[in-house]
């Protein structure tokens, strides 16, 4: 596995800012909610998997997303670069609020959790 900052950034870069390098917040929250809603084991994460913090999964998923784009960037049968966290962080802590960033997010996934088992209870994990 190799990584490269550059692609990383350029990736995150030409999906989640603007030309004066503002990061639209909204839309990388928006994205990141649309991986955990889609993807069924970080939902299943997220409602039925009460160890797990919803920091962790909505890490997972910026993850996930961000190698989605670096994939779509690269030619598809030679994917060869991946994000790490450390250029993750940094991108944040640069372009825009550090993890700071998915606070919102968190709180709506922790509500989320929190209505599931006073509803359903808690599952088996």
């Amino acid at each position: 596995m190799k990584t490269n900052k550059q692609i990383t950034y350029n990736a995150l870069d030409g999906s989640f800012t603007d030309y004066h390098g503002k990061v639209n917040t909204d839309y990388l929250l928006d994205s990141i909610s649309m991986i955990i809603d889609n993807d069924s084991e970080l939902y299943h994460a997220v409602v039925d998997n009460h160890k797990r913090k919803i920091h962790a999964i909505v890490w997972s998923a910026f993850y996930k997303l961000t190698d989605e784009l670096i994939k779509n960037e690269e030619l598809p049968q030679k994917h060869e670069y991946y994000p790490s966290s450390d250029q993750l962080k940094k991108w944040l802590t640069e372009r825009a609020n550090g993890l700071q960033t998915f606070a919102t997010l968190i709180d709506a996934y922790e509500t989320e959790r929190k209505e599931y088992i006073e509803k359903y209870g808690k599952g088996d994990k």
